[in-house]
């Protein structure tokens, strides 16, 4: 064997041993938070047939085609996926949490949004509003001021929080009038009615697979981190 093909070859068992390290890592993190989760309160809830079998399509489901917004490491062992509404109360209740964690812990936990704009009639506005935003980096910022200002339903008004977190109206006016982002929301909203979690209102959590329906409390936002850091 030459030394090419034996430095190929121990390339290729190195990067292999750390592929299934990193699977067996998460195999343990879910493993971990189903036991947790099976002696506590929250109301966990199942994917619809054929998909508890089918861990690579529900994966793909969950997890969407890379273009949602995220924070954190792509290798991070949790992978926090939310399916919400700017509009929801209750999303609004663990907004400020989850926005902590991925701050505290972006080289452990990735979020990822997912927009189901189900719960008023100008949901959807809202979020073209915050995909609009992140065309110009600024995401997250036009994220925090819909939930900070929740109630905000006028596109007078929507454009009022658009500027307040600095972006360029001219640009935010031409996306946000074209509605050039409604097939991706479409898209966020056929995946979580394939998962079969479209109807049961928001927010829906996927934490490392394990799905959750509801508001999550900071304590037991706290106590998940814990349990798979």
């Amino acid at each position: 064997m030459t030394n090419n093909s034996k430095q190929s070859l121990l390339a290729f068992f190195k990067f292999f041993s750390k592929a299934f390290f990193i699977i067996f890592l998460i195999f343990l993190a879910s493993l971990v938070l189903n036991t947790f989760l099976e002696s506590s309160k929250l109301e966990k809830t199942l994917l619809s047939p054929g998909l508890e079998e089918n861990i690579l399509d529900a994966e793909k489901l969950i997890l969407g085609d890379g273009s949602n917004h995220s924070i954190g490491a792509d290798d991070a062992q949790i992978v926090i996926v939310e399916f919400a509404d700017f509009s929801c109360p209750y999303c609004k209740a663990s907004f400020q949490k989850i926005r902590e964690i991925s701050t505290l812990y972006n080289d452990k936990v990735k979020y990822i949004w997912r927009d189901l704009p189900i719960v008023h009639d100008y949901s959807l506005d809202l979020a073209l509003a915050a995909r609009c935003a992140g065309e110009q980096e600024l995401f997250w910022q036009m994220h925090d001021k819909l939930f900070i200002k929740q109630g905000v339903k006028e596109k007078q008004e929507i454009y009022t929080l658009a500027k307040q977190v600095g972006v360029d109206m001219e640009k935010f006016g031409s996306c946000f009038d074209s509605k050039k982002y409604i097939p991706k929301i479409q898209q966020d909203f056929d995946d979580a009615q394939k998962l079969g979690v479209h109807n049961l209102g928001t927010p829906i959590w996927f934490i490392n697979g394990q799905v959750i329906k509801g508001t999550i409390s900071d304590e037991d936002f706290d106590t998940i981190i814990n349990h798979l850091k």
